[in-house]
């Protein structure tokens, strides 16, 4: 903003003018009035000098005459213009024209104020866009991160599982134990034998056909057996019926000969983990043609626990 100037009447501008002339013309006519001092020293040797000498002395002193007059004629003026000024230029004039251009002074010095707090503002709101900006890059970088945290999260689970269902998987070894006979069909757990080496016609029916012993599950017996893991505390009772079914085993000299029919493969693993929380070995045979039967045999076979 431009600061306003004071504009001065023409009077006064012809006074001030007026004025640099007349201090110009007192100066100059000091000058001529030393030089005549000078001069007055030297008239007895001005006879001699020649005549352009003489000449140049005389145009001299014809300019400091018409510089008198025209120092006359400029005092003239200045007091002309010094009356116009003080007719028309009071002291309330002057003081208003000092309080506007204080003013705008003032004004001037607010206007830069106000340029150095919208400059200070501008740079405070490039630092937070700019924050903010970095705020967004290190909110997607910890996004990022979480998912890879989770993605490892979830690799870690599925190797933990893994490597829990690889070492509940026993090694098979070959056994001299006496094995107790179980069968899993159509979802349900039967006990053929005992601990005591007798069949158990609680859950089986025994039938004899040529010389041989024939045992099946009976229908309305046996122990039904869910397919999801009773490991659980929800599933206490269900745990604890199917523990109860491999109870008084000797694990010095007996294990579980577990025939499984097709049917009951999703019970399997339920039934296993019972048999390996208790730390009881077995071993798992198919019924090869869908039938679930059993032939009892006096010679011992061969057995591979795991």
């Amino acid at each position: 903003m431009s600061r306003r100037k004071l504009v001065i009447p023409d009077s006064l501008e012809l006074l001030l003018d007026t004025i640099c002339n007349t201090f110009g013309a007192v100066i100059f006519i000091s000058i001529l009035l030393s030089l005549l001092v000078r001069e007055s020293g030297v008239r007895e040797g001005v006879a001699s000098l020649p005549e352009e000498v003489s000449a140049v002395i005389a145009a001299r002193n014809q300019e400091i005459a018409q510089a008198k007059a025209r120092q006359v004629a400029l005092e003239l003026q200045l007091a002309q213009q010094q009356d116009v000024l003080d007719r028309f230029a009071s002291a309330e004039s002057k003081g208003l024209a000092n309080e506007i251009l204080a003013a705008a002074d003032n004004q001037v010095q607010l206007l830069e104020q106000k340029t150095d707090v919208v400059d200070g503002m501008t740079q405070a709101e490039s630092q937070a866009l700019t924050m903010e900006a970095t705020m967004k890059q290190q909110a997607q970088k910890l996004q990022q991160a979480q998912q890879q945290h989770k993605a490892l999260l979830q690799e870690m689970q599925q190797a933990t599982t893994l490597s829990s269902r690889t070492a509940r998987i026993p090694r098979i070894r070959r056994t001299e134990k006496f094995g107790l006979a179980y069968m899993l069909h159509e979802g349900r757990l039967y006990r053929a034998t005992t601990p005591n080496g007798e069949i158990d016609e609680t859950d089986c029916v025994r039938t004899e056909a040529g010389g041989m012993t024939r045992i099946a599950p009976r229908a309305d017996s046996g122990m039904a057996v869910p397919e999801e893991s009773i490991a659980a505390q929800g599933h206490a009772v269900e745990r604890n019926k199917l523990q109860a079914r491999f109870e008084r085993i000797d694990k010095a000299r007996q294990f579980v000969r577990l025939f499984v029919s097709r049917n009951s493969f999703a019970q399997f693993i339920t039934v296993k983990d019972a048999l390996i929380e208790q730390g009881l070995e077995y071993e798992v045979i198919l019924f090869s043609d869908g039938k679930a039967e059993l032939f009892l045999s006096d010679q011992q076979q061969e057995s591979f626990v795991q």
